[in-house]
């Protein structure tokens, strides 16, 4: 479709070129759930420590997202802060559907070697390109010392994926 209209609490937001007016939909429905402090986060799992401290999702401008085109691209940046007794971790997250199923994890645990020695940094996750289907997707962010986790935080951040012509063949999946 050439052509689309952006209906939001029943008036017209946007008329115009298609992909304009999603550019303009994504830009415009970013939400708090996308980026915040996970210091006092409520899906913190009880006796874990507070070592995963903010959470952003982006676009690969860098620019905070709330809603993705199916197929687009995706940066998770999740801030950790160690404590003391604790100089070697792994990072993960897990994407969820809106029916808490994962169906994806991402992890340090693939890479070869993760020796940073800091007590604060940041780790990147970049997915060229996200191929779900669209709907509500949150993320669970977990940290392991050795075998044991450390910190779990569910639904740490959320987003959504809207249609696209993906597969470049005119239709929506």
């Amino acid at each position: 479709c050439p052509r689309t209209l952006w209906v939001s609490g029943g008036t017209i937001a946007a008329d115009g070129e298609t992909n304009e007016v999603i550019e303009n939909y994504i830009r415009e429905s970013s939400v708090a759930s996308t980026s915040g402090t996970l210091v006092d986060h409520p899906g913190r799992w009880a006796g874990m420590q507070s070592i995963l401290r903010h959470v952003e999702l982006l676009d690969f401008h860098n620019a905070p997202v709330s809603a993705i085109s199916a197929g687009a691209g995706l940066r998770l940046r999740v801030q950790v802060e160690l404590p003391d007794d604790i100089k070697t971790v792994h990072v993960s997250a897990g994407l969820h559907d809106s029916m808490g199923d994962r169906v994806a994890s991402l992890s340090s645990l693939f890479q070869d070697s993760f020796e940073h020695g800091l007590q604060r940094f940041a780790v990147i996750c970049e997915i060229p390109s996200v191929p779900l289907v669209p709907g509500r997707y949150f993320v669970w962010l977990w940290v392991e010392h050795g075998k044991s986790k450390v910190d779990v935080i569910e639904g740490a951040a959320g987003f959504e994926v809207i249609p696209s012509d993906f597969f470049g063949s005119s239709r929506l999946p």
